[in-house]
């Protein structure tokens, strides 16, 4: 058939979906301008070009922005498990190590699983400048819900 497209089974099949232009990303990340770079087995890198609507009050990105951006890698990471299931992150760390400003331009933050098991994952995510230098690093603790057989829509 001619248009029939195939329904993403996995994370990253969706994800691989949004970064082609084939699904809609989630609101939140098209609000804050996140776009995907690369969706790879248990590691994703979304980036993020600063612009004057993430700045605080003295010029540098809000630290809630680059949570933010952390987080939304650090669950993308989470990429082997069927799209069906949800990951809810319920601890993150979030380092500091200096300002992003608009000058600063396209951050990249780079998610990866440490370990995983069928319920819960533990991951990282490195935020860096386009020179390799080192924003901030996070760390998270998510745990993954697997819908039963009676509750996967058909």
């Amino acid at each position: 058939m001619t248009g029939t497209r195939t329904q993403p089974s996995t994370v990253r099949e969706y994800l691989l979906a949004i970064q082609a232009g084939a699904a809609e990303p989630p609101t939140a990340a098209r609000l804050l301008g996140i776009s995907i770079v690369e969706v790879g087995d248990r590691r994703a890198v979304f980036a993020l070009v600063p612009g004057l609507e993430h700045l605080n009050g003295k010029g540098a990105v809000h630290g809630g922005f680059l949570a933010t951006l952390a987080d939304f890698v650090l669950v993308g990471a989470i990429n082997h498990i069927p799209v069906t299931s949800t990951v809810s992150t319920v601890a993150l760390n979030v380092t500091y190590q200096r300002a992003v400003t608009v000058a600063t331009g396209e951050i990249r933050a780079a998610g990866t699983v440490l370990h995983a098991t069928a319920r819960t994952a533990t991951v990282e995510a490195r935020i860096t400048d386009l020179d390799g230098r080192l924003h901030a690093h996070a760390t998270a603790t998510c745990v993954i819900s697997h819908p039963s057989i009676s509750q996967v829509p058909r």
